[in-house]
């Protein structure tokens, strides 16, 4: 079955480019392990457009995050994590600076 063909404004064929991109390294850092080395996705900014952490707490690494991406020349459009503490503020920092954020679920009064 081929792959399927999802398309970016910014990239065109993401299947593709993603295929192009990820080195496959035979036999590292064991015989018959294959490494996927994702480096070279991050020599474009276009391709780092949403952040992803587990935890979002007083979104500080997601913020930190965020500015290197810009810094790199990225346009993070969204942010998402696992969970969300909202008490520890985190996740109102995150929707005040104007990333949209999505999370699986929070926990209040943790």
């Amino acid at each position: 079955m081929a792959d399927p063909i999802i398309q970016s404004p910014d990239l065109g064929d993401v299947t593709g480019y993603l295929r192009d991109r990820i080195r496959t390294v035979p036999d590292w850092p064991q015989p018959g392990v294959q490494f996927r080395d994702i480096t070279p996705l991050l020599q474009n900014p276009k391709t780092l457009r949403v952040l992803i952490d587990d935890l979002i707490a007083t979104g500080g690494t997601m913020m930190a995050g965020r500015k290197l991406l810009e810094r790199l020349g990225a346009t993070v459009v969204e942010g998402a994590a696992i969970v969300d503490l909202p008490e520890l503020g985190g996740s109102k920092l995150l929707h005040g600076s104007g990333l949209p954020l999505f999370t699986v679920c929070k926990f209040d009064g943790h």
